[in-house]
């Protein structure tokens, strides 16, 4: 079978409008991303250097088919975009997936939001939606918002944030309180959030745990889970890895109480999607927050119409696993605990004595000369992992 020709275009949904930056983080996710695909897949010209061609030892592991794989030849993009289209035109190639136009209106949290509430779902019935041009004159946008959270229960209005519709990893959010609302990082923030789409105003929880789900959806009535993991991220929503389980089987979990909520709050996002036209590689963002003595769950805190580094964490945990299998480490029938990080914390990966002590193993996923060291820790449970992995989470949370 032909492999496609890949573009990532990391970030495009902040305008970067396309080519990679060619940094040591963005060669990282490229190398990781290309896994995925068949071992001879290359990229579009002058996206990503050549030292992303080659992979790690252990992702040269792989039983069975690719997790993601696409029928003939075309071009993959992380993120279809105007721009991608034109890349696949001008080559004269299919674009692999929806087109622009539906990509845009599915990644947009506007729809997440309106996806969870036509569902009936537990969301957040404080979010509301900002179209651009209630944000273009600073005076009418704080009183919009004003107007808005003094409506809130009085819980909820103490700290608010303004999220920019289109955007990655929690960058472009402004904090907000209604004491200080009225201040110059909100000011300057409003362009922004102009060219972003718009925002969603909502109350910020007392997370206890970030989750996603991961998923493949090639029509309403097949809308398939790959898996679900918990997400290490910083309080700003930076990302700096995975967790879950994986089973004997092979499926890959979150380790949480409220798996079958997300598994079923994402599939019916994925069929929200698939109705307005989405088909290919998507993910679900969840989370669990603290209220009063209870612990509660929100669906669908975006809906990421893209790849997403979930999708890379569950093929790279599987062929980490079968690496091990084959150095005689674990067999097929182990359970098996992991934390994958995108890059090392700045304490540093565990030392080998400390992984010998809790009985783990490190799988480390990079080349000679990378600055950027992704590993996978792996244990028998996931309570050897909470000193290992959770200790360099914490250690790694930006000031």
């Amino acid at each position: 079978m032909p492999a496609p020709l890949l573009l990532p275009n990391f970030g495009a949904e902040e305008g970067t409008e396309g080519l990679a930056r060619v940094a040591p983080l963005s060669l990282a996710m490229a190398r990781l991303w290309r896994a995925l695909f068949q071992e001879d897949a290359t990229f579009v010209d002058g996206t990503a250097p050549d030292e992303a061609l080659a992979l790690p030892s252990p992702l040269a592991a792989r039983r069975g088919q690719p997790l993601m794989d696409h029928d003939g030849v075309g071009l993959v993009a992380w993120l279809n975009t105007k721009h991608a289209a034109r890349l696949a035109a001008e080559r004269r190639l299919p674009l692999h997936g929806a087109s622009p136009e539906i990509v845009r209106l599915v990644h947009d949290k506007a729809f997440a939001l309106e996806a969870i509430r036509e569902a009936g779902l537990e969301g957040c019935p404080e979010a509301t939606i900002l179209e651009p041009e209630e944000l273009r004159d600073p005076e009418d946008a704080l009183r919009s918002v004003r107007r808005m959270v003094d409506r809130w229960p009085t819980a909820c209005q103490e700290r608010f944030t303004l999220k920019p519709r289109l955007g990655c990893s929690g960058r472009g959010r402004v904090p907000c309180s209604l004491e200080h609302l009225d201040n110059e990082e909100l000011r300057g923030a409003l362009p922004r959030l102009v060219k972003r789409g718009g925002a969603i105003v909502e109350p910020i929880r007392s997370r206890t745990k970030d989750l996603s789900a991961v998923l493949w959806v090639s029509a309403p009535d097949d809308v398939r889970l790959l898996g679900t993991l918990e997400q290490h991220v910083s309080v700003s929503g930076s990302y700096f890895g995975h967790r879950g389980i994986l089973s004997a089987g092979g499926e890959i979990h979150a380790a949480s109480p409220f798996r079958e909520e997300l598994m079923d709050s994402s599939r019916r996002m994925g069929r929200s999607a698939a109705e307005r036209g989405y088909r290919g590689a998507c993910g679900v963002d969840a989370f669990t927050y603290r209220e009063g003595d209870r612990e509660r769950f929100r669906a669908g805190v975006e809906f990421n119409a893209r790849y997403t580094l979930g999708a890379i964490v569950l093929d790279v945990v599987r062929r980490c696993r079968e690496h091990l299998r084959k150095a005689g480490v674990w067999s097929d029938s182990e359970e098996i605990a992991f934390a994958f990080f995108l890059q090392e914390p700045p304490s540093g990966w565990p030392t080998s004595t400390e992984i010998a002590n809790a009985e783990a193993h490190f799988v480390p996923l990079w080349l000679p000369g990378d600055t950027i060291n992704p590993g996978v820790l792996m244990a028998r449970s996931d309570k050897i992992l909470d000193d290992l992995a959770n200790g360099n989470s914490q250690r790694a949370e930006p000031s």
